[in-house]
């Protein structure tokens, strides 16, 4: 597996990551928001974060398949549906820091273990309002 490297600055444009296989996993993942397993979608995180080796991209290209996260059709939508860092702030979630989470874990049950604990910390943040 290709591996992300933060560089804390943004670099000429690499070839797009593409891993088949691994969006396959993703979509077997629970959704990170609220766990339904039944309507999983490979959602890719838009929003550029050089801290997390992340660029910008421009309209009508998709990010690297690293920086796609599990989530329910209705979550999906609502992310691509409003400013997506906005959105993830509500959910009390740093995307880029679960992608690089779950593209570093070896196997589906450790995948499935690092979603149920950004889960719990959103329900403990919803919590906290």
């Amino acid at each position: 597996m290709t591996q992300i490297k933060p560089t804390g600055e943004l670099r000429q444009r690499q070839p797009r990551i593409k891993d088949a296989l691994y969006l396959h996993v993703i979509r077997l993942l629970p959704c990170v928001i609220c766990m339904d397993d039944t309507t999983v979608e490979a959602a890719h995180v838009r929003a550029a974060s050089p801290k997390h080796g992340k660029r910008a991209c421009g309209g009508g290209e998709r990010p690297d398949d690293a920086f796609a996260l599990p989530l329910c059709g209705k979550h999906h939508r609502e992310q691509h549906g409003t400013n997506e860092m906005i959105w993830w702030s509500q959910q009390g979630i740093d995307p880029h820091q679960l992608c690089l989470d779950l593209w570093e874990a070896d196997f589906h049950d450790q995948r499935e273990d690092v979603v149920r604990a950004y889960n719990l910390q959103w329900i403990n943040y919803g919590m906290s309002k």
